[in-house]
């Protein structure tokens, strides 16, 4: 999808992630007017504990949302006012992320390394 046009905001997500709440973001998305905002985000973690955080997740579309590096990249704007207008989302709103498949995963990718 190269344009916009018809959206307003974007969930970012990642393989694997789980929205919560979908019905309630969908009823709250005409009323939002802020550039950005911080979405719960709750992860089970390999050594079976879980850590919940904020995050930013829902962005307003054509408004300079990037990501910055290949790597452990970071969401960044050059407009630095924009920073100023995340807001927290409602906590029944969240993203849950099984992290422990992804442990998995690359202890597989290593084995097939290591013994090909």
């Amino acid at each position: 999808m190269d344009s916009f046009e018809d959206t307003t905001y974007v969930l970012l997500m990642d393989v694997g992630d789980v929205l919560n709440g979908k019905e309630d973001l969908k009823k709250m998305i005409p009323q939002l007017t802020d550039s950005a905002y911080n979405v719960l985000q709750k992860w089970k973690l390999d050594d079976g504990t879980d850590t919940d955080f904020y995050n930013v997740r829902l962005i307003k579309t054509n408004e300079g949302w990037k990501y910055f590096r290949e790597i452990h990249e970071v969401l960044i704007n050059d407009d630095k006012t924009k920073f100023i207008q995340i807001n927290l989302m409602m906590k029944f709103i969240s993203i849950k992320t099984d992290r422990t498949i992804m442990v998995k995963v690359k202890n597989v990718f290593y084995q097939i390394e290591t013994y090909s």
